[in-house]
């Protein structure tokens, strides 16, 4: 059985710039760099490794896997925050990784976005805490019998997600995963996500009023085309009674 996340259900109305940048720096990295070099150890427990190492991978899968994360749920959550705060929470997430899966877990070496990735899902989690997941699956038994898609809820996702790890670590399964760092990730991103959005840093009508005040600054005023397009989207977006920051 395979099974591939596809998206998620929630609508935003900005291109995730932000979030393509750090997977194009991501592939570009491994394409070109050192990885070890860039590895966050802990015997030298380096600041600039705490960062460097969010950007590093050890193999295409490990890779691959990251970057379908940081898509999944960065795509969503860029254009609700403004963007110097979306950065700042996914770097302290990187960071607080980095330290947990090292100084916790005392690993040899630490590399990879998946402290990133699991921020991103924490913050999604606070934001949309009804929000689906997308995923193809294709099922095989002798011979091929069935694919299709499902929608699943992202806290379910979560869930199994993050008691794998929790028992991975009381069981020492997958040692050479940073389990520690997933958790201190979420952890992190649920608290970075909570307070950017008492600081006034995060949208609560779907990004839609960000969205006009960053085309108002770039393009000037929506003319009369668009305008009205544009009002009826806020309107939308404000009378959507299932949205999940109501």
């Amino acid at each position: 059985m395979y099974i591939v996340p596809l998206g998620q259900d929630q609508e935003f109305y900005e291109r995730p710039y932000l979030t393509w940048f750090i997977v194009f720096a991501c592939i570009l990295i491994y394409g070109v760099a050192d990885q070890a070099s860039l590895a966050f150890k802990y015997h030298n427990p380096s600041f600039l490794k705490a960062i460097t190492s969010n950007f590093a991978h050890g193999s295409i899968q490990h890779l691959v896997g990251n970057l379908i994360g940081l898509l999944l749920f960065g795509s969503a959550l860029e254009c609700f925050y403004r963007r110097w705060a979306y950065l700042f929470v996914m770097v302290v997430c990187g960071i607080v990784g980095s330290y947990a899966g090292q100084l916790l877990i005392k690993q040899g070496f630490e590399i990879g976005a998946s402290g990133m990735v699991y921020g991103l899902m924490g913050g999604y989690l606070v934001l949309f805490p009804k929000g689906k997941l997308r995923f193809g699956y294709m099922i095989f038994m002798v011979t091929f019998v069935r694919a299709g898609t499902v929608r699943v809820y992202a806290w379910i996702v979560a869930t199994l997600y993050l008691g794998i790890d929790v028992i991975s670590i009381f069981t020492g399964l997958q040692p050479h995963v940073s389990h520690m760092a997933h958790l201190a990730g979420f952890g992190a991103g649920v608290l970075g996500t909570i307070c950017m959005r008492r600081l006034n840093f995060i949208a609560e009508d779907g990004g839609i009023e960000f969205a006009v005040a960053t085309q108002t600054a770039l393009r000037g005023p929506p003319t009369s085309e668009t305008a009205g397009a544009w009002t009826e989207r806020i309107q939308s977006a404000r009378k959507d009674d299932s949205s999940p920051l109501d």
